[in-house]
């Protein structure tokens, strides 16, 4: 994992967390614009929808999720929260069962970008781009990596199926109808419940006392993200 406090000690340090909020918004352009993609062909087909089919990051920025979240996360824990301004989807007018496809759109766009950023990073380890022996004192990697486990993480957690996340609208989708506004409406302390477990999955509320958590899974993350890399690598190899 990359040390962002150290990187904001040099200019060059500054450049690659430019680098990496950059595509830290491309990615949440990703997973807005494929809620608003979703929703436009579920039916939702107002205007407001239609502006947010695009992956330009602009269009889904937000100044508090996208830009303050993440400085204050980095700042004061050392790894990145963030995420994009909502796409404020007509429910009624696509149903529960359409609005569970557009709830997955969001994290499969984040796992499409991931795709991206792999067989890019790949093909920079096979073309020799970056030096496979000492890849993690590339800026591409430097630059790449965080982007890329943010996005997987981001999509794995919006999976889970507490509200406000993607994954709650696949709940939703069986639910009475009556029964399922009352499941929406814990979305407040979903946010509250959500940020507390990845606080204390990664560990950071052990100096607390609040239990150790199982930062492994933040680590397994990350090992699981370089062998995707490797084997992208090989098979760029496999076509010189």
């Amino acid at each position: 994992m990359v040390d962002f406090r150290a990187l904001a000690s040099s200019a060059e340090g500054w450049l690659v967390l430019l680098g990496i909020f950059t595509l830290i918004l491309v990615t949440n352009a990703f997973h807005e614009g494929g809620h608003a993609w979703a929703a436009w062909v579920s039916g939702d087909r107002r205007s407001d929808i239609r502006r947010r089919v695009t992956l330009n990051p602009i269009k889904h920025f937000h100044w508090i999720l996208s830009l303050v979240l993440p400085a204050v996360s980095v700042y004061f824990l050392g790894w990145v929260l963030g995420g994009a301004k909502p796409v404020l989807i007509d429910a009624g007018r696509i149903g529960p069962r359409r609005m569970a496809f557009v709830g997955l759109a969001g994290p499969v766009g984040n796992f499409l970008f991931c795709g991206l950023v792999i067989a890019v990073l790949g093909a920079a380890l096979a073309f020799d781009w970056i030096n496979s022996a000492n890849a993690i004192a590339s800026p591409l990697w430097k630059i790449g990596k965080p982007a890329l486990w943010f996005s997987a993480a981001l999509g794995l957690f919006n999976l889970l199926p507490f509200p406000p996340l993607d994954g709650s609208r696949i709940v939703g989708a069986v639910l009475p109808d009556r029964i399922r506004g009352i499941w929406y409406r814990l979305a407040p302390l979903g946010i509250i419940g959500v940020l507390a477990f990845s606080l204390w999955l990664g560990g950071f509320l052990a100096q607390y006392g609040l239990g150790r958590g199982h930062p492994e899974v933040y680590t397994g993350l990350d090992a699981k993200i370089d062998g995707y890399i490797t084997a992208m690598s090989d098979f760029w190899r496999s076509l010189r």
